[in-house]
């Protein structure tokens, strides 16, 4: 059956309480698909003149979400981006939670986060955040 969305969710491990935290005012999530990367080949005495591709490796993929921004929510999760010394990102463990009337799908997966980018602030409008995860 055709699901609606409403109920899932995305959780972030922040190993501070190694207990998964809920994203608040989430608006929509674009869960990862693997991908198999693309490697051109060319060659310079093909006799049909054209370029061909063969398969290259394996790439987890990334997942997306977006929320209403708020600041608490906001500064939690750029604090996860990157370590607030060395600056180097951090692998965190994410779980998302896709609702289904029989039985929710839970994907818990590793990552970090590449973006953490607040959308056009416009007047009598909502404030969005797109996060993006690359997966490891």
């Amino acid at each position: 059956m055709a699901q609606i969305g409403y109920g899932s969710k995305v959780e972030i491990n922040d190993g501070v309480a190694s207990a998964f935290v809920e994203v608040s005012n989430l608006v929509s999530i674009k869960p990862p698909a693997e991908k198999v990367t693309v490697v051109p080949s060319k060659k310079l005495n093909g006799t049909s003149r054209t370029n061909t591709s063969v398969p290259g490796m394996n790439e987890p993929g990334e997942f997306q979400f977006t929320y209403e921004y708020t600041d608490t929510e906001f500064d939690r999760i750029e604090a996860l981006r990157r370590d607030a010394t060395t600056h180097k990102p951090l692998n965190k463990s994410f779980k998302i939670t896709i609702e289904d009337e029989t039985a929710d799908t839970v994907k818990t997966i590793s990552g970090f986060v590449t973006s953490n980018e607040m959308d056009n602030v416009e007047a009598e409008s909502i404030t969005m955040v797109t996060v993006t995860v690359q997966l490891t």
